[in-house]
């Protein structure tokens, strides 16, 4: 590590140790290994870090956290949805929801091989969000069927690829 520093200082580059942590991914992804240091600093190990706006998680393999993706979309819903809800054309609402919602939903999703449990759950997050839309409600049996909204996409799967 200390190669890496001294280079990275040539390059008038600096490490910020209090910004750095070490997450492993693999078998043994939960064992310690040994202290690494930067300028006789500790760095922790941690179980999670966010990197690019993604927050990763260390298990077996690299997995993304769905959790911080759907606040970031419930809370552009919510803030959105707020102000629109008293439009009379509810298509509108749609494509604004669309345009500026989903995009936190579905950040990063291309990059990762999600599982289908991480689909699901990104399908059931836009499914709620389009029944409130157009106030259908999650009981009519939407969750269980592909149903186009007109958007060039299937909601089910959220063009992910998944089949009813």
């Amino acid at each position: 590590v200390d190669i890496c520093v001294d280079q990275l200082r040539g390059l008038d580059m600096v490490l910020n140790p209090g910004k750095c942590c070490i997450m492993r991914v693999g078998d043994r992804y939960d064992s310690m290994c040994c202290v690494i240091k930067i300028k006789n600093q500790d760095i922790p190990y941690c179980h999670s870090a966010k990197y690019l706006g993604v927050r990763l998680c260390s298990k077996k393999r690299l997995v993304v956290d769905l959790k911080s993706m759907k606040t970031k979309f419930y809370a552009a819903f919510n803030g959105l949805f707020h102000r629109a809800a008293k439009m009379k054309d509810k298509l509108i609402v749609l494509h604004l929801v669309s345009a500026y919602c989903k995009p936190y939903l579905l950040y990063g999703t291309e990059c990762f091989t999600l599982t289908v449990t991480q689909s699901r759950s990104l399908c059931h997050t836009w499914l709620t969000a389009v029944s409130v839309m157009l106030s259908l409600g999650l009981g009519l049996g939407l969750a269980s069927r592909p149903v186009s909204i007109g958007l060039g996409l299937e909601c089910q799967g959220l063009g992910l690829g998944l089949e009813p």
